[in-house]
Parts: structure tokens; sequence; C-alpha cells
């Protein structure tokens, strides 16, 4: 907003502030459903255009003045809690944006689990990220403390890794094979054969085609 209304020198952005100050308080926010002014005042901020629109004021001031002591603090009450049920539901709903995609996952000291690799580009080295592999390691966990993790790295790697950034390590050496996939012994069932091994007859589409014409 501030960058609108600059000028080439970005030497006059103070002159607006009080303008941009005036719109974020009067705009209302998307958590609470109302602006910032009305939870802090007890009211609206009117602006310009609303002092022109009202015209002179008939009633007396201190007339005025008792009627929003009356109601403000019963209207703020009624107010405050339909803000906070707002706040409540709005967290709810974030955090079942931010739980749509994540594991629950947990790992004991002394697993191995892949690492997620951030290592960045580097113009000199002719190095580009996306070409690193996704995860590196595997690594030892050290310790564990709630979500985060203590791995057994290099001095050159961060040691300490939340959970989102690691993977379960699983050592191929260890797999079990299935043994309905491999199997060395050999079949003499045509079903199990796997493809024909019939030699390929070449065709000639070009003579098939002269034959047709004639």
């Amino acid at each position: 907003m501030m960058a609108t209304y600059t000028n080439e020198n970005h030497n006059n952005w103070d002159e607006y502030l009080q303008k941009f100050a005036l719109c974020l308080r009067s705009m209302v926010n998307d958590t609470t459903g109302v602006p910032p002014a009305l939870l802090v005042l007890g009211r609206n901020i009117p602006l310009p255009v609303d002092r022109v629109l009202k015209g002179d004021v008939l009633e007396c001031p201190s007339e005025i003045v008792k009627k929003l002591i009356n109601t403000i603090p019963r209207a703020l009450l009624d107010l405050l809690e339909h803000v906070k049920d707002r706040i409540r539901r709005k967290h709810q709903l974030n955090k079942s944006y931010f739980d749509k995609n994540r594991r629950d996952v947990s790992f004991n000291v002394g697993d191995k689990v892949w690492v997620r690799n951030h290592q960045l580009s580097n113009a000199a080295n002719q190095t580009s990220r996306k070409f690193f592999p996704p995860y590196i390691g595997p690594f030892e966990i050290l310790k564990k403390t709630n979500d985060t993790y203590l791995l057994k790295m290099k001095k050159k790697f961060i040691p300490k890794r939340h959970v989102t950034d690691l993977k379960p390590y699983s050592d191929p050496l260890t797999d079990t094979v299935d043994q309905n996939v491999v199997n060395d012994e050999p079949t003499n069932d045509i079903s199990q054969a796997g493809p024909s091994l019939r030699p390929r007859t070449r065709i000639n589409y070009r003579e098939k085609d002269l034959r047709r014409r004639n």
C-alpha cells in the first residue's frame, strides 16, 4: 500500500502514515470479523465522508457522552464474546488445514533416519539445488525432546532437527524378500512363463498395399 503513494526518490513515505493507519484501523479483520478500532474504542472511527453526511449535531455533547457510557460497556461485552468465539473457530479451522498433510510419526533413541536435505545452489561450484538428493543420511538419533531430535551428524550439519524433516530408514539388507515375487526354480507352466519367445515376423506394408490396389 505504501509503495503506491511513494515517489521515485522514496522520501515521502512518512507523509501518508496517518492515512494508512486510519485504513488499517477501519478495515474488518478476517479473524475477529470487526475493525480493530471497534474493539479498542468501542465504536467505529467516523470517516471524513461520514462527517459530511451527518451534518450538524443537534444533541448536546454531554447527552452523547451519557449515551455512550450507558451503551458501550454492555455492547463491548457482547462484542468480546462474539470475537472470542470467532477466534476460537478460526484457530480450529487453521489447525485442520495445518494438520491435513501432517504424519503422526515418532522415533526412538538409536533409530536411524533420513534427514531432509536443505542444501542450496552454489554458482561457484556449479551445483544446483534441484539436482541434490531430497534426503541425506542415514543418521542415528541420540536424544528426543517432544518432536525435536538430536542426531549424530558431522559438524557442517545442524544436528537438531524437527520430526517434519525426518523420514524412517530401512536397511535394504535386512528387509525380507517376498518369495512369491522371486522364484529361482524353472517352471514349465505356460501361464507362468511370461511373454512368448516365438520369432517375430516382419510385415512389409508396402507390398501389402500394392496387392490390395491390384
